[in-house]
């Protein structure tokens, strides 16, 4: 037995129902098996001293992982490519990093919904790392600047990182190609002076509008070409907003007119914002960070509705069948968009079937955290249906309570007048029970 496990080559436990006590897996558990190149782990953890053991561990999947303080030592990662510790409750402070410091040869590294990371780690450790993955890492504010140095960096993806208010800064690699963003408005400022933080207010209006919003400041490149990856965030945006104030430089410019080739090849939407930094011009701010902010959403809302526009004839049956069709896709669609960053409290009144609950709250990953969600129905068949497990019933009135009920709609009182009591009294009259 013990010489067939030195073939074994992968190890798959992802999915697996652990006994309590199977949760963490000791060193002893993989000495035989020194050919072992994958690894997926989930909800597991790893325990005891790894030397020797593993080193031919190219993929290691952890998902789940716990941030313990419990973790194996000398682990085996020198020879490591594929890193994917994703949906895992690890953060900027967590101890398992110093363990990844070995993996020199990683070229990818995974931390997708990994919802208690608010700064990435130093990547400075991964020198030939290609691929990274942040995807939905919702309270992620900034990517460790150790990311410049990332020279064989191909792809990055961001998105749905709700927290992440700027574009990293990429240094100047010209190896990536790919750069996933899900952004609707691209924010960028251009300039010497943002006159008393014109694109701050802008930025925190729309995105209290529920307008998923990156910003670009621009602030450390003086260069004569538009980055890839600055072009990359932009063609991913539907609406690019570059405010150029006093002093901004001529390569800006180009900028723009980049920008405006891409508005006439694609459906993208520019709205440049030339601000000047006059002191009388300050007051008029507030006014017009209004009107761009009114500007967006209605054309974010035109988006959603587009049409093509080469029908001939049928616009009237366009607008009947959206009513009843394609406006409810477009209003879940802009309900997850709009609310995947809220803590919300939403109330779904006398619903009656399973789809109603599926359009307007058909994941809890719509809505941000500590949302609740409250639905009254008359048939708890549906419910079942849908998966609902805090359930509560209401029971009919009590005879007390559908009497006192009873007096308040006759009476306009807690009690019933002495005359009626007596006629009560004396036919034994008594009430049903109601709700």
């Amino acid at each position: 037995m013990e010489q067939e496990m030195t073939k074994v080559e992968a190890i798959s436990l992802e999915g697996y129902q652990f006994r309590s006590e199977d949760f963490c897996f000791k060193d002893d558990r993989f000495k035989n098996l020194p050919n072992l190149r994958i690894l997926l782990l989930d909800r597991a953890s790893l325990s005891g001293n790894f030397e020797g053991i593993l080193p031919n561990l190219r993929w290691l999947s952890w998902h789940f992982c716990n941030f313990s303080p419990k973790l194996p030592t000398n682990l085996n990662l020198k020879n490591l490519i594929v890193l994917d510790i994703s949906r895992s409750m690890v953060s900027e402070d967590w101890a398992g990093w110093s363990l990844m410091k070995v993996a020199a040869k990683l070229k990818v590294l995974a931390l997708t919904e990994c919802r208690h990371l608010t700064r990435t780690p130093s990547f400075s450790a991964f020198p030939a790392l290609e691929k990274l993955i942040l995807r939905s890492c919702r309270k992620l504010v900034s990517v460790d600047p150790s990311i410049e140095q990332l020279s064989a960096l191909v792809s990055l993806d961001i998105r749905d990182c709700m927290e992440l208010e700027y574009l990293p800064q990429l240094g100047s690699t010209d190896t990536l190609t790919e750069l996933l963003v899900d952004y609707e408005v691209f924010l960028s400022f251009r300039g010497l002076d943002d006159s008393e933080g014109f694109t701050d207010r802008l930025y925190h209006h729309l995105k209290d509008a529920g307008v998923h919003t990156l910003r670009d400041d621009g602030k450390l490149r003086v260069v004569e070409e538009i980055e890839p990856e600055l072009m990359m965030a932009i063609k991913q945006s539907k609406i690019y907003i570059p405010i150029l104030s006093k002093g901004y430089a001529t390569w800006c410019l180009k900028e723009v007119a980049e920008m405006m080739k891409l508005e006439d090849e694609t459906k993208h939407m520019i709205m440049p914002i030339f601000l000047d930094v006059m002191p009388d011009e300050v007051k008029k701010h507030g006014e017009l960070i209004k009107k761009v902010l009114a500007r967006v959403i209605n054309c974010l809302k035109k988006a959603y509705l587009d049409v093509n526009d080469i029908l001939v004839g049928i616009d009237d049956h366009v607008e009947a069948v959206k009513t009843l069709l394609e406006l409810g896709k477009e209003v879940t669609q802009e309900l997850k968009n709009r609310l995947r960053d809220k803590k919300v409290i939403i109330l779904l009144d006398d619903v009656d079937e399973v789809d109603q609950l599926k359009a307007l709250a058909g994941d809890l990953a719509w809505f941000g955290p500590r949302s609740r969600i409250i639905v009254t129905i008359r048939e708890k068949t549906v419910l079942d249906l849908f998966r609902i497990k805090n359930i509560y019933e209401l029971t009919r009135l009590s005879e007390y309570q559908a009497f006192e009920l009873f007096c308040k709609h006759a009476f306009k009182e807690h009690s019933p007048t002495p005359d009626f009591v007596l006629g009560y009294c004396e036919d034994n009259w008594k009430l049903p029970s109601g709700s």
